[in-house]
């Protein structure tokens, strides 16, 4: 188990009325100008974790990180 402050969670719930193909989550560290792009697995329900490892990441403390979630339909 990671010590404290050595990881990032991100935790969803996507709804939608059509299938959902694909779900990705996109890390975009501004601090360093690196961007990554993760695939993610859906619960039926809908619910996804991601869990970042800093360390692994090579992100600095105190830097800026933002983060979206990309989703591809079927149909």
């Amino acid at each position: 188990m990671p010590a404290v402050g050595f990881q990032i969670t991100f935790l969803a719930e996507i709804k939608a009325s059509i299938q959902i193909q694909q779900a990705s989550i996109v890390l975009f560290d501004e601090t360093q100008g690196l961007t990554q792009v993760q695939p993610l697995t859906l619960t039926p329900e809908g619910r996804t974790e991601y869990r970042l490892d800093t360390q692994l990441n090579f992100l600095r403390p105190f830097s800026t990180l933002r983060w979206y979630y990309e989703i591809t339909l079927a149909g």
